[in-house]
């Protein structure tokens, strides 16, 4: 049975609440992850966990990212992300907004790019 949009956002909403311990006031489509509600990597790593297990989806990009963009010196030198790094994000987050991570290049400013709507896009796509 597929589920709603409405019931796709809820979830993810709760598993974001629950992961960070955050007010559910605070977990708006626009909130980012890292900046606006303290995400760390290992919360992450909690959020993409609680999301496969509750969608059925692996949600796997912070395996990918890391391991074909942030550590490959095509993509990154000297913590700064090339044009060439630029364009893979896009290519593999395709929909999500890489404004933040433009503006400054800092591969450590890579989680920035999450926002809660983004994680429910992403989860979305995968159940597509």
């Amino acid at each position: 049975m597929a589920m709603t949009e409405s019931e796709i956002r809820d979830r993810v909403r709760a598993i974001i609440v629950e992961a960070l311990g955050v007010d559910e006031d605070d977990v708006t489509p626009n909130a980012r992850l890292t900046d606006d509600l303290g995400a760390e990597s290992i919360d992450y790593l909690d959020i993409f966990f609680q999301i496969e297990k509750a969608f059925g989806v692996r949600v796997d990009v912070n395996e990918r990212v890391i391991s074909t963009i942030m550590n490959d010196e095509r993509f990154v030198r000297e913590s700064a992300i090339t044009d060439e790094g630029m364009d893979e994000l896009r290519r593999q987050l395709p929909g999500i907004d890489l404004g933040p991570l433009e503006e400054s290049r800092d591969v450590r400013r890579f989680t920035s790019i999450f926002t809660v709507e983004s994680v429910m896009d992403l989860v979305k796509a995968r159940l597509a």
